[in-house]
């Protein structure tokens, strides 16, 4: 695996796979999804840091720019789920208050 397109290659694939694993993510399947995704970035990024990629031939640019945008598509993906959950705890705060809120009422009226 000493040529730089079957190190490219396998940098797509676990790039490709972290990617998948991010849009895949749900709250039923949050901890294996985010798991799979991370460990898939981790390996992608330990090869990545112990190989030097130079421009040499078209094959090899034609990878590394699969590689690039894959990338790219992984930090937007992270964003989206960043405000996606941030969303959604808003909203829970915003019901956990209102239910306080409703409870101090009831108490205050001596329903409670």
């Amino acid at each position: 695996m000493d040529k730089p397109e079957a190190i490219l290659e396998v940098l797509e694939i676990l790039c490709a796979n972290t990617l998948k694993s991010l849009r895949e993510l749900a709250p039923e399947n949050f901890e294996i999804k985010f798991n799979e995704a991370y460990k898939n970035l981790k390996r992608a990024k330990e090869i990545r840091a112990n190989i030097s990629l130079t421009s040499g031939n078209s094959v090899t640019e034609e990878k590394l720019k699969k590689v690039e945008k894959i990338a790219k598509l992984i930090a937007e993906e992270y964003d989206n789920i960043i405000e996606k959950y941030s969303l959604e705890i808003d909203i829970i705060e915003k019901e956990i208050k209102t239910s306080r809120n409703k409870r101090k009422m009831l108490s205050y009226s001596g329903g409670v």
